[in-house]
């Protein structure tokens, strides 16, 4: 079981901008608690996501061990490239949804055009030698009325596991899935492709 902490995800809906300073010294001491795995920043636009804008420079404050895992989100091409030649990531992880309307107001993507910009992101990935991690956002169900079951999750797998991608992790986005329907999705997912990385990024229920 591999554990991983997401600061990043808590502070990027914060109003207030947190200087980079203080960013790097709480992850420096997540590392020191026993952390190897963090969601620490993400290379997406300063006006979508002010408060990530000085990912650069939080990472330059870090300089994390070789033994950390150090994830950046990207969304684009651009960002994974920003991503790369900061030398301090080790992942990129990417928002895929099915959830349309979610794709459309977190990264202004169709689900074709997440997929072709996914496509960009694993070939700089690849070639720069970092992995790539997937997050199926809104993969309890979303907020918007789209249409969701458990088969059209099992159905986005395939579509991810055709691109060769063999880390995927369900994300509670909204905080809004009950432990049987959190047993019930990774059940019908593990059933059929328990030999990918599978992950559940969770949150805490909004009561």
């Amino acid at each position: 079981v591999k554990l991983i902490e997401c600061p990043r995800d808590a502070w990027q809906g914060l109003k207030g901008v947190i200087p980079a300073d203080l960013k790097a010294d709480y992850l420096k001491a997540l590392i020191s608690t026993g952390f190897k795995h963090i969601d620490a920043v993400s290379f997406v636009s300063p006006k979508a996501v002010p408060q990530m804008a000085d990912s650069e420079e939080v990472l330059k404050e870090l300089d994390p061990p070789d033994d950390v895992e150090i994830i950046g989100i990207v969304v684009n091409e651009k960002g994974a490239q920003r991503a790369i030649e900061t030398q301090r990531v080790s992942r990129l992880g990417f928002p895929y949804s099915i959830s349309e309307t979610f794709l459309r107001k977190n990264q202004n993507q169709s689900p074709e055009e997440a997929l072709e910009e996914l496509e960009k992101v694993q070939e700089k990935a690849d070639n720069a030698g970092r992995g790539v991690i997937v997050y199926i956002s809104m993969a309890f169900g979303n907020p918007y009325g789209d249409p969701w079951s458990v088969n059209e999750l099992v159905d986005a797998f395939e579509l991810l596991e055709a691109e060769d991608l063999h880390t995927i992790s369900l994300a509670d986005t909204v905080g809004r899935a009950s432990p049987q329907q959190i047993s019930e999705v990774v059940g019908a997912v593990l059933r059929t492709y328990d030999y990918l990385e599978i992950g559940v990024h969770l949150h805490s229920r909004p009561e």
